[in-house]
């Protein structure tokens, strides 16, 4: 049976096998499979007088296939511990020593090969653990003990973490040293190659100090961030003012010299608790009652259809458009392109638009081993299934000595348990297969940056063609998809039959090859979980929890469990959370977080209140963001000026009118008048007499020309309000 495969987990319901059983070795060439039991309970520690094989049981396969046609056995995904899917950058020292060691100790297990060599032979396991014995200088137990875990865990290298968070130690603290130069990303005006006019300054620990003085005096209740900030501004930063005839004028200090909102946020969150701000916000009754993330041919050497996979991305001769404004043009995209090396078979792509790196080529083969009905769906075309049955992870995979020669490419490897090969400098003969079905002519790409509209289009521009350009980068993978797919149902491989297959009636194309490896038995398959090829190879993104939902890039996400965990509830009274998902560049439609106290992997989808619909692209939102806000330190530092000069015409008019309030009470020595007195006056001096107009009531009280003020003073305050963000707490 083809399900039947190295590292599954098989679910028997009958007497003699019930329980939970995985897979580690399975030949075509014997009619035994073995299979480990998987204990309910962790009894990963194995007693010393219990041999190897007391954990392995034989199964002869018509067994099995008895069993699973009667829908007795069923194949099961189990999900591990989310300790075991850590990434070993994430480990203390201690920790990755223990972790690299039983690697290396355990290497020859991860190779199915080899373990249908040792299990098949009359001595067992044997060799495979005397080699590890004497090559790492261990003992006998502490093999098998690993070996236990690999059967219980599976056969990926994080299988072999430790287990000290179950010891109850408790965490060490580490907290933020503060000090040296500024730091932060460069301005997208910068990195566009322009030069900023005005540089932000850094905050020193005199700015500190005034700022928090400053935040002290406003009273409680404390008003929003924004007002906050202009308050900060005008009174530790703002020196120098104009007197005129109609009152004082606020001269700015200049852009730049003085800190931004993100810096004093900064300051005021570093220096008082999330209790103290949030007591601040209310008033006492309020907080108590409401207030409780080479030379020959390429497939020479290899068995079949899986063993071996080659990988190489090169730089599309074309420029995509924008899928939010046609006219707008994203870049040169990359192609990634992953072959299957003895049928020819193309077994997956990815297109990007970043620079060639470890994370994009991680996208590329979780494309590869993912459903390819949910590949379609995140680039929005319909699946044509050109490969039977479904590509899974390698063996090997072959590549040449760039982004993939590094620790990050290394650890995936060992994760998922495949091995890494490279091809030696300057030989791209070697992998000559994938170099030929890039066929497209690698050029200089001009470097993906968010917000550089303009600079794109001045580079394109250049070309004698570029209105040939129409593809926006979901369209271009659409095509990229149709191609491929005829390629592996029409491409002419009647070189490769041999006679054997052509009695068989073998279809003399990649796809026919593909299967025909699978069907004889000759092909590599491995079962790999879902969870493990999200947090392996789609790339991590923060995304932030506020009290309106779910934020990645200022785009909504939709959870279901949200209302029962009290995220919003939380952010809305302590204010930001962070969560790390996985996203997939192509879509953003979805995007996945592996819950860290159990061991699902749950589905973000864009809410309906998005700033995009589903079928934009994370590159293309990023860029349309950022040229955006390219020049949002022009309007704030007019916004600021405005704000500030407001405040003080507020404050003006207050004093104004208390100044005439105290002098007309000064001069009154008449009785006291009620509310409703004083009303009944003010009415029928308001109303207009029958009478003709005399000398006398040509000039108007000093009120008319007062009240003529405040109305507009109040259309400005109006104005100046519905200017303002509404939404303060948009994650960005």
């Amino acid at each position: 049976m083809s399900l039947i495969i190295f590292n599954s987990v098989l679910k028997i319901d009958n007497v003699e096998h019930k329980g939970f059983w995985r897979v580690v070795a399975s030949s075509s060439e014997s009619e035994v499979v073995f299979l480990a039991c998987i204990p309910e309970k962790n009894e990963s520690e194995p007693k010393k007088s219990i041999h190897s094989q007391s954990i392995l049981k034989p199964v002869p396969r018509e067994i099995l296939l008895d069993l699973h046609s009667t829908g007795i056995l069923k194949i099961i995904e189990l999900e591990v511990d989310p300790q075991l899917r850590r990434q070993p950058g994430d480990l203390d020292e201690k920790s990755q020593k223990i972790y690299q060691q039983r690697v290396k100790v355990m290497t020859d297990f991860f190779k199915h090969d080899k373990l249908c060599d040792a299990l098949y032979s009359s001595r067992g396991l044997g060799e495979l653990v005397s080699n590890a014995i004497k090559l790492h200088k261990c003992s006998r137990v502490y093999v098998y003990k690993l070996f236990k875990l690999l059967c219980v865990h599976g056969f990926e290298a994080g299988s072999l973490h430790d287990r000290y968070d179950m010891s109850g130690a408790p965490g060490v603290k580490r907290p933020f040293t503060e000090g040296g130069n500024k730091v932060g990303p460069k301005t997208n005006i910068v990195k566009v190659g322009g030069t900023e006019d005005f540089p932000q300054s850094g905050v020193t620990a005199e700015d500190r100090v005034k700022i928090i003085a400053a935040y002290d005096r406003i009273p409680n209740p404390k008003p929003s961030f924004q007002e906050m900030y202009d308050q900060i501004i005008e009174k530790v930063y703002v020196n120098k003012y104009i007197q005129k005839l109609d009152g004082r004028v606020a001269v700015m200090p200049p852009q730049g010299s003085f800190p931004n909102q993100r810096q004093v946020r900064y300051i005021i969150e570093s220096c008082t608790s999330e209790l103290d701000r949030l007591i601040a916000k209310t008033t006492a009754g309020h907080f108590t009652r409401n207030s409780r993330g080479l030379s020959g041919h390429a497939w020479e050497g290899i068995a079949g259809p899986g063993h071996r996979y080659a990988i190489d991305s090169t730089i599309g001769d074309i420029y995509l458009r924008s899928s939010i404004n046609r006219a707008w043009i994203i870049g040169r995209p990359i192609v990634y392109i992953v072959v299957d090396v003895w049928s020819t078979a193309v077994v997956g792509f990815h297109v990007c638009l970043n620079g060639p790196s470890w994370e994009t080529a991680k996208v590329a083969l979780f494309s590869t081993v993912a459903d390819p009905k949910l590949i379609g769906e995140l680039w929005g075309y319909e699946a044509r299934i050109s490969l039977f049955p479904f590509p899974t992870l390698p063996y090997e995979l072959m590549s040449d000595r760039g982004e993939y020669l590094s620790i990050a490419a290394r650890n995936t490897s060992k994760e998922l348990g495949y091995d890494a090969t490279f091809n030696p400098a300057y030989r791209p003969d070697l992998k000559g297969l994938v170099e030929v079905l890039n066929r497209i002519a690698k050029d200089k790409q001009y470097f993906f940056l968010p917000g550089a509209i303009d600079a794109r289009r001045k580079e394109l521009e250049l070309r004698t063609d570029y209105k040939e350009s129409a593809y926006t980068l979901r369209e271009y993978a659409q095509y990229l998809h149709r191609i491929f797919t005829h390629y592996n149902l029409t491409a002419n491989r009647s070189h490769r039959l041999t006679s054997e297959m052509i009695a068989m009636g073998v279809s003399p194309t990649p796809a026919g090859l593909w299967r025909f490896g699978h069907e004889v038995g000759c092909g590599y398959l491995k079962s790999t979980t879902f969870s493990r090829l999200v947090t392996n190879l789609l790339p991590l993104r923060k995304s932030v929890i506020t009290k309106k939902g779910i934020y990645l890039g200022q785009l909504e996400y939709d959870f279901s469990e949200s209302a029962n965990r009290n995220w919003t509830v939380n952010a809305r009274n302590f204010g930001y959370s962070s969560i790390l998902t996985h996203t997939f560049p192509g879509s953003t439609s979805k995007i996945w977080w592996p819950d860290t106290t159990s061991s699902n992997l749950h589905e973000f989808k864009l809410s309906m209140n998005a700033r995009v619909p589903d079928d934009i692209t994370h590159y293309d939102w990023a860029d349309a963001y950022a040229y955006n806000n390219l020049y949002n330190r022009d309007r704030e530092y007019e916004r600021l000026s405005q704000s500030i000069q407001n405040n003080i015409d507020v404050d003006a008019l207050t004093a104004n009118a208390i100044r005439l309030t105290t002098e007309a009470e000064a001069q009154y020595f008449g009785p006291k008048v009620g509310v409703n007195d004083a009303r009944g006056f003010e009415t029928k001096t308001t109303t207009p007499a029958p009478v003709q107009m005399s000398v006398e009531t040509e000039s108007e009280p000093e009120e008319n020309q007062t009240d003529a003020a405040y109305q507009e003073l109040m259309d400005r305050i109006y104005s100046a309000a519905n200017s303002q963000r509404k939404e303060e707490d948009d994650a960005i």
